[in-house]
């Protein structure tokens, strides 16, 4: 009971708790609080019987931009009848 009280106070108060440690009951029954709380820069630790076992990390993710150009000088050149229609597939065409 104690351990809930503990936790109803760090999800009332996050910022004043930081090494955040809960047990797997604890963590199944609040998980998207939990997560909430691991986004926002908080570190989550889930237990079982008090015995560190998991820590939640966000994913970095990382977009990379595209570059305009990256392909230059990679393409030498381009037959004349590059888009010309193929033979095979004179029974498709209209």
């Amino acid at each position: 009971m104690q351990q809930l009280q503990y936790l109803a106070n760090v999800l009332a108060n996050p910022k004043e708790y930081y090494n955040m440690q809960v047990n797997i009951h604890e963590a199944k029954s609040q998980l998207s609080r939990l997560i909430q709380l691991t986004l926002e820069g908080e570190e989550v630790i889930i237990a079982r019987n008090n015995q560190p076992l998991i820590r939640l990390q966000p994913l970095q993710t990382t977009v990379k931009k595209r570059q305009l150009g990256s392909l230059k000088g990679l393409v030498r050149s381009i037959s004349p009848d590059f888009d010309a229609p193929l033979d095979d597939f004179e029974d498709y065409r209209v």
